[in-house]
């Protein structure tokens, strides 16, 4: 992660389209060590969108 730096270009939906980008201080670095994803309806917490035991009627 960086602190400071400059951009330059056109905002659009905030994010800069063209222009330019230099890099202030680094402040830190991040590492992603595994990433897991689920697919399911919202809510239910498991995998598939079914809570435990649940099956169609």
């Amino acid at each position: 992660m960086y602190s400071g730096g400059s951009s330059t270009g056109t905002v659009a939906d905030g994010l800069y389209t063209g222009g330019t980008c230099t890099a202030g201080t680094q402040v830190t670095g991040v590492t992603i060590s595994g990433i897991v994803t689920y697919a399911g309806a919202s809510g239910t917490g498991q995998p598939g969108g079914r809570s435990p035991g649940g099956m169609p009627q």
